[in-house]
């Protein structure tokens, strides 16, 4: 400090007059004043003491500590004492003293101050200290509920906290606090994992406590995610451990998920003993009010949900209120409340489920003047973190207002519920963004299916033909339209954050591939599984640093635009189109026909129409034998789909657009009369899209190498024990010569290698081969002559220039269905791989009809016909030139197209620049040298003087 002084002593010499020798005086009398100050103030350390001292007095209240901490902070101030780890020390447990006593702007400042000094990279800072501050930051802006922050500070907590392993504890704490916010936000698989890199984390410390805690975090959201054998198995093991360890907390836990799972599985008597038992053991042996009003509020679910006993679910519920008020718990009293509402819902008591479901919302600060009919504003609602409580509270009130509407017929009911179903929609976009893991949105797509139901239903009780077409888009392959919108939002990365992000896409696929290959149950399932996590969490960083660097990707990435019907139909009326939405559920289906110039909607209960008259279709079409033993049964089921689905629309004949849900089935095979000797093939040219939006989507165009490009393996790799396919070769060299210069892989040069590294370039791509399309939950896949490409390895094929892939080969169309989202399948690989247009099966196939149809397609491409109608007149061609007219379904009507229908444009990207400025140039130089002769003869005619 004294260095300051002499420096402003020094600076006054040059200030002119007074005199030098006044000048020296003051000077000295100015050190030593300050020499007397330092000797009154104390070291920084001697102040962290004194505080620590306060700390340890036991009969100061927070409140007293707080005020006697300022007085600290404030000489640490005025005595000019350095910003070093001491003081960072002070400031860091002023932001707890503050906290404590809610006044959380200052204690995230204090703490944020501590975070600055112990991070500037000073000699007398400690990195170590400030792994607290990053932890005690994160918690407060979990106990605020603003979840994201929370997120991030528990990742510098772990990412700054691998360097001091003194410091592991805050790790565990990091690490259990942020699988419990992912559980809190619904989203259950990224919990999952985290659950898991805890479990690691905790064994390589033998830290007991933690691992079951993770364990418990876990199990919860295995069952979450319907993987209940191993939420089971992990239940077992915590039920044994925390009875050794004598953890009542997690032993409560425990029975509580073994009651979940039992009352899942249907065992219901088991499943009330277990969540009694929970209770029972919470209660007498922890004083832990909120969980207790949380294991109240579960058994009231139970009874609610699965023994539809409301009252007793109320006695539980009005319990669970009784803990929740004494802990002053708002958010579990919100949770409860909705609850009770729900209870009344089904009671029939409206009246009291409104009051409820306000009464719900008061306690997250909403205010809607305990009128049922009035919403908070969108922007009020998404600041809430608690978004899945939020949505199924809202969700309730939609349900309320249309049942409302139905007894009374005032339209102010169906209204206020359109508008209410509105708000539920910028919900579930918000919850989407916030979730990552694909698993977590799945689980969600599926849990809104029923607020969509209601939102068409309310539609069709309006007429409102817009809207119902709104909900059905947003209902409809949302997370294939985010991977599109990915693709777009790729171009705003550079080319090294382009090749980054690729490389830990890559990576994922790898580490996820050698997890498949190991029995879950081994010592080396567990290190491979956190492998895979780590890859997982590198690649989620990468993200969110590109999104936050870079605005214009993050808003392209997560573009939520819906197409309207009035640009839909815009584009049916261009290209002689008409479009068939189709929303299936459990209970009823819902379809909306549109052409260019009307608009048809209808609906269908369960009893008229449901889920297995499809399978049982698709049955028929997919087995040679069953149609040839019994065709009579099979027309009567095609004629009875086709007068439900199809025939009410009054349809044009044409071309026409099947957008389907929850099931995909051969439309153009229906009969339309008893006969089965007529099928829709013969009058309508269809093909299918996954939404509207996927049809209307503008694919980015890369410049192609080639126009056409085929792979036939012929024979494949003795252990894949996949038959020969004998005749694609000549088949894929007859296709071959429908286009220019093509490009084929036959025999071992159809290897998986050259299959992911050539086909980008190519504008049609056809395949000859096996394919298993894996519904028991693992990836379909397409089998090349070495090994085979998986559904996931789709993502790699980066700025394809393809505009068709063919797909000849056994289910190419079938996977596992996604409830919204479709099937999962190699034909929606390519689509999520940004192709606008794949031809796909939809059961094994017989070789020699695919070989027809498939070169018959081609042939009628080359010649520049709509993909859609080159498909239909292959299919024709092949019953034509059957030597029974009566050809069966299975042969000609496995193969659908997929995605657009325009036909293709097979220049392959040609840069004609260069060749048009040569040209010009050329050009010019005959004009010049055309003009100088002309000028030269000019010159001889003039008379010489």
């Amino acid at each position: 400090m004294y260095v300051r002084r002499i420096v402003a002593c020094y600076a006054m010499k040059d200030q002119k007059p007074p005199g030098i020798y006044i000048i020296t005086v003051f000077c000295l009398l100015f050190l030593f004043c300050g020499f007397q100050n330092m000797a009154q103030c104390p070291t920084s350390e001697k102040l962290a003491r004194d505080f620590n001292n306060i700390e340890k007095n036991s009969s100061l209240t927070d409140s007293k500590r707080l005020k006697e901490g300022y007085l600290v902070k404030k000489l640490f101030e005025q005595c000019h004492l350095d910003n070093d780890s001491f003081y960072a020390s002070v400031v860091h447990k002023m932001g707890l003293y503050e906290f404590n006593n809610s006044n959380y702007t200052a204690a995230i400042q204090n703490t944020l101050e501590a975070v600055r000094i112990n991070t500037a990279g000073l000699i007398r800072s400690s990195k170590r200290s400030a792994i607290k501050s990053y932890f005690n930051l994160a918690f407060y802006y979990q106990e605020l509920a603003i979840f994201s922050k929370a997120l991030a500070y528990y990742d510098s907590t772990i990412m700054l906290g691998k360097n001091f392993p003194d410091t592991s504890y805050l790790i565990l704490g990091a690490r259990l606090n942020k699988a419990n916010i992912y559980f809190q936000q619904g989203a259950y698989q990224e919990g999952a994992e985290e659950s898991v890199a805890g479990i690691s984390y905790a064994l390589a410390r033998k830290d007991s406590s933690y691992y079951l805690a993770f364990l418990n975090q876990k199990a919860q959201s295995l069952f979450f995610q319907n993987q209940l054998t191993k939420s089971l198995t992990d239940v077992k093991h915590i039920i044994e451990l925390a009875k050794i360890l004598k953890d009542p907390y997690q032993l409560a836990s425990g029975y509580k998920i073994r009651g979940f799972i039992e009352a899942k599985n249907r065992q219901f008597k088991e499943a009330e003993s277990s969540l009694k038992l929970t209770i029972q053991v919470r209660s007498q042996q922890t004083t832990d009010t909120g969980q207790i009003a949380g294991d109240y509020n579960d058994l009231g679910n139970f009874y609610l949900d699965n023994l539809h006993n409301y009252a007793e679910a109320k006695k539980y519920y009005l319990k669970a209120l009784d803990f929740a008020k004494e802990g002053k718990d708002s958010l579990r009293l919100s949770r409860i409340y909705s609850n009770i509402g729900l209870a009344y819902f089904n009671e029939n008591d409206f009246a009291q489920a409104g009051i409820c479901y306000n009464k719900s919302l008061s306690y997250l600060k909403v205010n809607t003047e305990n009128n049922i009919l009035l919403n908070a504003p969108a922007s009020r609602l998404n600041v809430i973190s608690h978004k899945e409580l939020i949505l199924e509270i809202i969700t309730n009130k939609t349900n309320l207002l249309l049942k409302h509407y139905i007894i009374s017929g005032d339209k102010k009911f169906l209204n206020a519920c359109l508008q209410t179903a509105l708000l539920s929609d910028t919900l579930i976009t918000q919850m989407r963004h916030e979730q990552i893991a694909e698993a977590s949105k799945l689980y969600w797509r599926d849990r809104t299916r029923e607020f969509f139901t209601n939102a068409i239903e309310a539609c069709y009780l309006a007429g409102d033909v817009n809207r119902a077409f709104y909900f059905m888009e947003k209902s409809r392959s949302v997370l294939l339209n985010d991977e599109l919108n990915e693709i777009g939002a790729f171009a705003y990365l550079s080319a090294a954050e382009a090749d980054k992000e690729q490389s830990l896409q890559l990576n994922i696929i790898k580490e996820q591939q050698e997890l498949d290959k190991l029995n879950d149950a081994t010592k080396e399932y567990s290190i491979q599984q956190t492998k895979l996590l780590d890859a997982k969490d590198r690649f989620e960083h990468f993200i969110k640093f590109i999104e936050k660097q870079h605005p214009t990707y993050y808003q392209y990435k997560y573009s939520d635009d819906v197409t309207s019907l009035h640009d839909l139909k815009k584009y049916l009326s261009a290209n002689q189109q008409s479009f068939i939405h189709y929303f299936m559920n459990d209970t009823i289906t819902y379809v909306l026909a549109i052409s260019g110039n009307h608009s048809r909607f209808i609906k269908l209960s369960k009893d008229v129409f449901n889920s297995r008259l499809t399978e049982k279709y698709l049955a028929f079409c997919s087995d040679r034998r069953l149609l040839n033993e019994h065709y009579p049964e099979y027309v009567a089921l095609s004629n009875t789909i086709y007068k439900l689905l199809f025939e009410p629309l009054k349809i044009p004949k044409g071309r026409v657009i099947i957008c389907p849900d929850n099931f995909l089935l051969p439309f153009e095979s229906l009969c339309p009369d008893k006969t089965g000797n007529n099928f829709l093939l013969d009058n309508y040219v269809f093909s299918y899209v996954y939404s509207a939006r996927y049809l209307l989507n503008k694919y980015p165009r890369y410049r192609a190498i080639g126009s056409f490009i085929g792979f036939a393996p012929v024979s494949f790799e003795k252990t894949m024990e996949m038959p020969e396919l004998t005749k694609s070769a000549a088949s894929l060299r007859q296709i071959a010569q429908y286009y220019n210069k093509p490009k084929l892989f036959i025999d071992t040069a159809a290897s998986r290698q050259n299959f992911m590294t050539s086909v980008s370039g190519y504008i049609i791509v056809n395949v000859y081969s096996h394919a298993s399309a894996q519904t028991d939950g693992k990836e379909p896949k397409l089998f090349m002559a070495d090994s085979s490409v998986l559904l996931s390895q789709l993502q790699m094929l980066k700025k394809p220039a393809i505009q068709l892939v063919v797909l000849s080969a056994c289910e190419t169309n079938v996977g596992k269905n996604a409830t919204g989202e479709g099937i999962y399948s190699l034909a929606r690989g390519f689509a999520a791989a940004g192709v606008p247009a794949t031809a796909a099966t939809l059961w094994k196939t017989d070789e020699q009809a695919v070989y027809t149809v498939t070169e018959k397609f081609h042939e009628n491409i080359s010649n520049g016909m709509r993909l859609d109608d080159a498909l239909q007149q292959a299919k024709l061609y092949l019953r034509s030139h059957s030597k029974d007219k009566h050809l069966l379904p299975y042969y000609w009507a496995n193969m659908i197209l997929m995605g657009k229908a325009d036909p293709i444009n097979l220049n392959p990207g040609i840069n004609l620049l260069p060749w048009s400025l040569a040209f010009l140039i050329v050009v010019l130089a005959v004009l010049l040298l055309l003009y100088k002769k002309k000028l030269g003869k000019i010159v001889n005619t003039v008379p010489k003087q």
